[in-house]
């Protein structure tokens, strides 16, 4: 699980992945991704909240949101597989404060 938590980051408080480690772990390019971004059919306040773009601008920072939106937008096989470690990675915080909550 650890190696999971690895594939988002906590930003303020917020768990994102960055467009970089998607373009590794799926085996495309970075512009792949980032071109992938550019195709997703959403409103402007979606796409503020959920694909928010790096001062350098050389990548963005995803919401567990933007990256649902993001999976349909690319496909093969290495995508399938690293899609649901992140999902997992998304969620074990979630899952670790409801267990701490719960006891």
């Amino acid at each position: 699980m650890a190696e999971k938590q690895k594939l988002v980051k906590d930003i303020d408080g917020g768990l994102v992945a960055e467009s970089q480690t998607l373009a590794a772990k799926f085996g495309c390019s970075h512009t792949d991704i980032l071109d992938a971004i550019e195709r997703i059919d959403c409103t402007p306040e979606f796409r503020s909240r959920n694909f928010v773009q790096f001062a350098s601008q050389d990548g963005f920072a995803i919401t567990r949101d933007g990256f649902a939106f993001l999976m349909v937008e690319l496909s093969g096989p290495r995508v399938s597989l690293w899609a649901e470690d992140f999902i997992d990675a998304f969620s074990a915080p979630a899952q670790i404060q409801n267990y701490q909550h719960s006891a």
